[in-house]
């Protein structure tokens, strides 16, 4: 089995026990020697090159994140594999805490599967996940609605990382439980943070 067809096997396995399979599984993703963008070691299909190299050449690189983040929700499996798989095409990348509320959480959600292989450690992507789920409650938002949107699409076992925090008791998936605190700023704007 080469590089690539091992990437596909491997972010389409369902995550059965969280804390292991989670780790090993970002763990074997984010070895697997893939190529660049640029020099991919298996082809890219010229209509996923279209979609996603604008999304690359954006100057503003929040835009761009949050460009490649909405692409990311609503394309089919086969350009979020991609995505996935050449993240994070030797690019910076940004995050534009100016967007409305709910399009922000989408964004930090889906990071999750766009960005698979930078996750090193459940404990901190558990955090963040948190830190989502809170502003979700804080701005009114359904938690499990938004939840269940962006695990949709996600990768399987990212799918049912998210699921499974939805599904917590309310004591272990508390502000309290992650130490995080609440600011709501001049303008409006929620922020939740540790």
């Amino acid at each position: 089995m080469n590089t690539y067809d091992t990437f596909e096997s491997v972010a389409s396995m369902p995550l059965e026990h969280e804390m292991l399979d989670y780790t090993n599984i970002c763990a074997a993703l984010s070895k697997l020697p893939l190529g660049t963008w640029n020099h991919p070691a298996f082809p890219i299909p010229d209509s996923h090159r279209r979609i996603i190299q604008p999304i690359l050449d954006e100057a503003d690189r929040k835009k761009a994140y949050h460009d490649l983040a909405e692409t990311y929700m609503t394309s089919d499996s086969a350009l979020r594999l991609t995505v996935s798989k050449y993240w994070n095409f030797g690019k910076k990348w940004g995050f534009d805490k100016t967007l409305p509320p709910l399009q922000r959480i989408r964004a930090g959600l889906i990071w999750y599967s766009i960005a698979v292989k930078d996750s090193r450690d459940i404990r901190d992507d558990l955090m963040g996940i948190a830190k989502n789920y809170h502003l979700c409650v804080a701005y009114g938002f359904d938690p499990d609605e938004v939840f269940r949107s962006v695990a949709d699409v996600s990768l399987p076992f990212i799918a049912r990382l998210l699921t499974n925090f939805i599904n917590r008791p309310p004591e272990l998936k508390s502000m309290e439980a992650f130490g995080l605190t609440k600011t709501i700023l001049e303008d409006g704007t929620i922020e939740i943070d540790w």
